[in-house]
């Protein structure tokens, strides 16, 4: 009789936690990352990019709104730009899988100060799913010229 109890238990758990793991199941990545110093004469240098923040979901699972947006870039650990993009929604759907696809942009022109534009920089996006704060890296993002 006591061998029954200890094999019932362990599937009680592991009922639980496959429970558990369908919250939040959606893997998300930043790309077709784009960024650029405007050198055109007459102005001043300023800093631009643009991207896409993809966040994808098996079809059963929702993905709340995302509430909030914030782009930090770095060089060299040294934050250099930390803003909030603006950003559009669109969604795809194939296989079972959706992605959810968030396209961003720089508002507006950000002073080059302390940018070195023959270095790689790196980029971080923060961004809220209901509650929970989530973020995603890219390093090694070459810096273009607009001359």
């Amino acid at each position: 009789m006591k061998i029954l109890p200890i094999l019932i238990i362990p599937f009680l758990f592991w009922g639980c936690s496959s429970l558990q793991s369908k919250e939040n199941k959606f893997l998300h990545e930043l790309s077709d990352i784009y960024t650029w110093i405007d050198l055109m004469p007459g102005g001043t240098p300023s800093f631009h990019m643009t991207g896409r923040l993809d966040i994808y979901s098996i079809d059963d699972v929702i993905i709340p709104y995302v509430s909030s947006m914030n782009i930090v870039v770095t060089q060299n650990g040294r934050t250099l730009f930390e803003f909030t993009p603006v950003y559009e929604y669109s969604t795809k759907k194939k296989d079972g899988v959706t992605a959810h696809l968030f396209s961003f942009h720089t508002l507006k022109r950000l002073p080059v100060t302390k940018l070195d534009i023959e270095k790689d920089i790196s980029i971080k996006c923060i961004f809220l799913i209901g509650d929970v704060e989530y973020s995603t890296v890219k390093d090694s993002i070459i810096i273009n010229k607009v001359y």
